[in-house]
């Protein structure tokens, strides 16, 4: 949704970014809303992306993935979408639905063959294109495999009729500082960092 003094207008996601560094949006326009429709209830989402250094805001490649399972835990939906190999977010047209590892093989297999990246002194076209299929096949595989194992789940809490249980699911990955963090009173095992950060605020935003 963006905003203006003239008034709101709401933009298709994919008819926003136009280029690097440039959208449909106008001079005196703000985005203010994003809104998504609201997910079904074996619905899980990731996504990942590939980095050298924590400090590095800009991904070499990334991948995020929407999936949907059956209630035999076969795949009914699944979208990815890949950034940092093309001028514009990629979405990758023809996945199957079915098998989990035939949905990730796929999404490998396909995340390379549409990504259209460039060579700088980040990384090659080259190795761009495989790492983008490396990390489209984690995103399908960590959103399936989370929603999969929480409907395995589902009865262990003898939840009432018609009652869900649901999760926000939150995955970044890069460098984290790992130990032990705290004082002489309280002392946790962790991993903290602007990884684990990223990862919390998209936990957060995440739909259940």
């Amino acid at each position: 949704e963006l905003a203006s003094l003239g008034g709101t207008r709401r933009v298709p996601i994919g008819e926003l970014w136009i280029g690097p560094g440039r959208t449909t949006a106008r001079a005196d326009e703000l985005c203010t809303a994003v809104h998504l429709p609201p997910p079904p209830a074996a619905a899980g989402s990731a996504y990942l992306r590939l980095e050298y250094r924590r400090s590095m805001e800009i991904a070499v490649v990334g991948a995020g993935a929407a999936v949907t399972l059956a209630a035999d835990g076969t795949v009914t939906a699944v979208r990815v979408a890949l950034s940092a190999v093309a001028t514009t977010i990629v979405e990758i047209n023809g996945l199957p639905t079915g098998d989990l590892a035939a949905v990730g093989d796929a999404a490998a297999a396909l995340a390379s063959e549409q990504a259209r990246p460039i060579s700088d002194m980040r990384a090659s076209d080259r190795y761009r294109r495989h790492a983008v299929g490396v990390i489209a096949r984690r995103a399908v595989l960590a959103a399936l495999g989370m929603q999969r194992r929480l409907t395995e789940r589902r009865a262990d809490f003898g939840l009432p009729p018609g009652e869900e249980l649901a999760v926000r699911l939150g995955l970044n990955t890069g460098l984290v500082v790992v130990g032990g963090i705290g004082d002489n009173l309280r002392m946790d095992y962790t991993a903290v960092g602007d990884t684990t950060n990223l990862a919390a605020r998209l936990q957060q935003n995440a739909p259940p």
